[in-house]
């Protein structure tokens, strides 16, 4: 059974409440949220967390380790993806700016 949590931007920590995931499974997510976002690049957003003897002996703080590190994973290497992209994009923007500023000034003086 998955316990996916969709939607999380902000990724919000899974509390135990009645009706919503075990308690083993809320402490797998956040460990694995936080392992999710640190292997992705953000080490400042999350450490690498994940109680091993736990995660062996408990299916559910496992299942809940898994789905925490893909669900916050991904949206952490897009983000630093974009930021890099955008990055080198600027950097591309602002040398072909250059060249062709350069070109217009040297058609302008007859060069």
């Amino acid at each position: 059974m998955r316990h996916a949590a969709s939607g999380l931007r902000n990724h919000p920590r899974l509390t135990y409440r009645p009706g919503l995931p075990l308690p083993a499974y809320a402490d797998g997510y956040n460990a694995g949220c936080d392992s999710g976002r640190q292997a992705a690049g953000t080490i400042t957003t999350g450490a690498f967390r994940k109680d091993v003897l736990r995660y062996l002996k408990e299916a559910t703080y496992a299942q809940g380790w898994g789905d925490g590190y893909e669900q916050c994973r991904r949206p952490a290497e897009s983000e630093e993806r974009q930021r890099y992209e955008d990055a080198r994009g600027n950097h591309h923007e602002h040398d072909w700016r250059q060249q062709k500023d350069r070109a217009l000034g040297q058609a302008l003086r007859g060069e």
